[in-house]
């Protein structure tokens, strides 16, 4: 299991505009295929705009329990 997790930045006018778009806080991929197929060339050329500066890592976790 991959585990995708961390934050972006954006300037501080385009927060709410952005934020209201975002859903997604974190993400569980099954494979690094499955992964890789969803990413494709990352941030489309709208998305990238916006960003000043991202902290985004993988996780892989070999097991997990449900709480």
């Amino acid at each position: 299991m991959i585990i995708v997790a961390g934050h972006l930045r954006v300037d501080a006018a385009g927060r709410e505009a952005y934020l209201a778009t975002c859903v997604a806080v974190g993400e569980r991929w099954a494979s690094r295929e499955a992964l890789d197929a969803f990413r494709g060339d990352g941030a489309g050329d709208e998305q990238g705009a916006l960003l000043t500066g991202a902290d985004v890592r993988e996780f892989t976790a070999g097991d997990e329990t449900r709480l």
